[in-house]
């Protein structure tokens, strides 16, 4: 017992000196080494020399190339402020510097400071949630084409994303009728790392390949400009609600984006108190945050409308007239009492196209669309409901998940599908397409959803009357 004893006190003894020397690794092995063989040596000691090696190892494990700040305090992502707190107030009790007289104790100290500082404050924690999650693992990016799958249900081919190495789409195979989205950080400035092992813990979202247009040509390289804003892929359901303003676009010797996030500023109370509860946002006024760079594209969903705020490097956001967005279903401005729960549900949408900007009213025009049966994703307005207006000054603007890419059909494309529907991309949509949206047949003959043939009038064309540009707010 003495023999283990003596060997304890001098494993302890190495362990304070490399404490010094800053080789915390090898000091947490020593340390731990001292705890099983006696229990004698110094037990007041043992968990302050323990802590700072196991901040300063957290510190050395980068997530996706930034600090981890959760594996500093030792709290799951998913931890709430209350536990958060309380980690770290037992963590700087462990570390002050008046209790802790190790090497390394100090920086220790400070670095669960600023990890405390980093993960109680919302709008921070928000942002480097992005970084580290984007999913950039629900953080970053929509997935190009770049490794083929297959799914066994399916049996087809898939492509999949990958954010750091975007090549051009490889060909797809004649029965591919599906793909995957694959989301992961864009950290270490998005250039990522050459590990070919890096995919393994990517989070795969099949989606189904669009039949008719092709949306990656959307996010092509040459379709990028500096000062357009753009939407991208979040880390909460997978959907285009951040927003990025591109700062320059480098193309030899080889492409790389600047960019630098825009963050949502409240301004009023009930928006604030929704963005602080976690909950997503997409419309409203959005400012610069943080910078980026990128050597691909597959984060990006489209370019955004925006018009510029009287404040500097501010922007306003909104649907514009034309435009289709998702609407979160069943949405209630009640959501903020209960935000913990809300912010990660499995939302469900609703899909419609704008009628009107909000340059002349403080409303929304919108008009429902239905799914058309038997096609992938092509909508259409819907002939059961009538337009509706989202209004502005009550908040219902959060209602606005994301603006959905879409493409205009000509009816030419194959029989049975009207002029005027829209074919909407796949990967801003969920799933479960089937299930999500309600299904309706088209009449073939007229292009459009209904139920009865009228007869022609002889002179004047009533159709005119009724055509999108007639609707604007506040008409009955």
């Amino acid at each position: 017992m003495n023999c283990n004893k003596d060997e304890a006190a001098r494993a302890k003894a190495l362990a304070e000196r490399k404490m010094l020397e800053k080789d915390f690794v090898g000091a947490k092995y020593m340390i731990i080494k001292v705890q099983k063989l006696s229990k004698e040596v110094d037990d007041i000691d043992i968990p302050r020399m323990l802590t700072v090696c196991d901040v300063h190892c957290a510190v050395g494990a980068k997530v996706n190339g930034e600090i981890d700040w959760y594996g500093i305090l030792q709290v799951p992502v998913v931890a709430d402020d209350a536990l958060i707190k309380k980690q770290y107030h037992k963590l700087a009790h462990l570390l002050h510097p008046d209790k802790n007289k190790f090497g390394g104790a100090e920086a220790a100290f400070k670095l669960v400071g600023e990890a405390n500082i980093t993960l109680t404050d919302k709008s921070k924690r928000m942002m480097y949630d992005m970084k580290i999650r984007y999913n950039f693992r629900g953080g970053l990016a929509r997935s190009p084409h770049q490794h083929l799958r297959r799914t066994a249900a399916a049996a087809s081919s898939s492509t999949s994303v990958d954010l750091h190495d975007m090549q051009q789409p490889q060909q797809q195979a004649s029965n591919s009728d599906r793909k995957e989205k694959v989301f992961h950080s864009v950290s270490n400035n998005g250039l990522g790392s050459n590990n070919d092992n890096a995919s393994d813990d990517n989070e795969y979202y099949s989606f189904t390949d669009p039949k008719f247009f092709y949306f990656d040509q959307l996010r092509d390289v040459n379709q990028f400009r500096a000062n357009q804003i753009w939407a991208i892929y979040d880390n909460q359901d997978c959907m285009p609600r951040f927003y990025a303003r591109i700062m320059k676009v480098k193309t030899t010797p080889n492409f790389v984006l600047h960019f630098v996030w825009l963050e949502f500023d409240p301004t009023n109370k009930v928006d604030e108190e929704w963005f602080c509860g976690g909950l997503p946002v997409a419309c409203g006024l959005f400012k610069h945050g943080e910078s980026e760079a990128a050597k691909e594209t597959a984060m990006f969903s489209r370019t955004i409308c925006f018009e510029k705020s009287k404040t500097r490097n501010s922007y306003e956001i909104y649907p514009k007239k034309g435009e289709v967005w998702a609407l979160f279903k069943g949405w209630d401005i009640g959501w903020i009492s209960d935000a913990d729960n809300h912010k990660n549900l499995n939302y469900q949408y609703e899909v419609v196209q704008v009628l009107s900007d909000l340059t002349t009213s403080t409303s929304i025009l919108v008009m429902p669309l239905v799914k058309i049966k038997g096609y992938v994703s092509i909508f259409i307005q819907s002939r059961e409901a009538a337009p509706y207006l989202i209004s502005q000054g009550e908040s219902e603007t959060l209602r606005f998940s994301h603006c959905v890419p879409h493409h205009l059909m000509s009816g030419t494309e194959k029989e049975g599908i009207p002029e005027g529907s829209l074919e909407l991309d796949p990967a801003a949509l969920p799933l479960n397409l089937e299930e999500a949206f309600p299904s309706v047949i088209p009449d073939v003959h007229v292009g459009c959803l209904t139920e009865y043939i009228c007869a022609e009038s002889e002179f004047s064309d009533f159709s005119e009357r009724r055509v999108l540009q007639k609707f604007s707010p506040g008409q009955i």
